[in-house]
Order: C-alpha cells, then sequence, then structure tokens
C-alpha cells in the first residue's frame, strides 16, 4: 500500500502542478479562454492518471513473488489504489486551490455558459435559471466532494482497463525444468 500511496501522491502532485499552471496562464479565470483550458485540464488530467496507475501497479508487480503471477485482480486492486489516492489527495488540493488561490473560478464558468447559452440563442428565463442552479452548485465544498466522487468511479472504470495489460501470468518456467540427477 505504500507503493500505491506514494504514485498516487505523485498524481495528485503532477495535477496540482498542471492546475496552477493553467491558472498564471489564464485558462481558468477568462471566460474565453475557459473551454480550451478545460479540455487541455480533462486530457492531461487522464493522462496523468493513467501514467501513474500503470508506473505505480508494475512497482507493485515488480514487489511481488511473480511464481504465482500477477492476476488481473491483483492489478486492478493496485490500478484502483493509486487511482483512490491521488483522488483524495487531489480533492484536498482542490479544495484549497478553490477556496484561497482561484476563488473566482466559478464566476469564469458562469461567464462561459452565459456566453455561450447567449450565442445558442437561449431564453434569458433559461440563461437565468441555469446561472441561480450553477452559483447554488459553485461552493468549494460540493466542487471537491463532486471530483472525488468522480475520481473515485473514473478510477474504477479507468483500473479495469489498465489492468487487463498489467497483469502477468504465473511463471511456469520451474514446471518445464529437467528433473533432478539421481546420484545414486
Amino acid at each position: 500500500m505504500k507503493t500505491t500511496f506514494k504514485f498516487g501522491a505523485g498524481s495528485a502532485c503532477v495535477g496540482a502542478i498542471v492546475a496552477l499552471i493553467s491558472y498564471l496562464l489564464g485558462f481558468q479565470n477568462d471566460p474565453d479562454k475557459f473551454i480550451i483550458g478545460s479540455i487541455l485540464g480533462l486530457t492531461a488530467g487522464i493522462a496523468i492518471t493513467v501514467v501513474f496507475m500503470v508506473k505505480g501497479t508494475r512497482a507493485v508487480r515488480n514487489e511481488s513473488d511473480l511464481i504465482d503471477g500477477f492476476s488481473y485482480g491483483k492489478a486492478w486492486k493496485a490500478c484502483v489504489q493509486v487511482g483512490l489516492f491521488g483522488t483524495l489527495l487531489a480533492g484536498i488540493f482542490n479544495f484549497i486551490f478553490f477556496t484561497y488561490i482561484n476563488p473566482d473560478f466559478a464566476d469564469a464558468a458562469i461567464g462561459w455558459t452565459t456566453n455561450l447559452m447567449e450565442n445558442s440563442g437561449a431564453p434569458s428565463d433559461k440563461i437565468d435559471e441555469q446561472v441561480a442552479t450553477m452559483k447554488a452548485d459553485s461552493t468549494p465544498m460540493k466542487g471537491t466532494l463532486n471530483g472525488i466522487i468522480g475520481g473515485v468511479i473514473f478510477s474504477i472504470i479507468l483500473a479495469l482497463i489498465c489492468a487487463g495489460f498489467l497483469k502477468k501470468e504465473p511463471d511456469d518456467s520451474f514446471d518445464t525444468m529437467p528433473p533432478p540427477i539421481d546420484e545414486a
């Protein structure tokens, strides 16, 4: 579990660095850049999660006794642990980030949504309704909880895929060795 925690923490740290860079480049607070920042952030988040899940699971596999192999279940468990630790640590970072560093993030998201709806010809009452809903749901705590729930679900699904590539069949080389020489 120490190994999976280490890789989960690494995943959260790299994700935090990406979020900070995105913030400093203005992708999180400018409604005109918001969608680009969201797409880049989502893509980077998926890539970071996959890389750390794979590296972490390989590290766990290398620490294991491979005579019995590294089953799909063991690989899945290691992937999920990396993902869960990363998700929980990223949730803590996100709460701090959206509470103290970038408290205006929700306003940018609302601004982008408003612009999109206006450009699409949505009636003003529907826009006002959507803005009210977004304002009610845009607290750092709600965002953090939704992020953790989504991260857990995403980690479980992604682990199902990654584990298929990271399992290792039992080492049967001992079964094919010639019998010992009888010295009698």
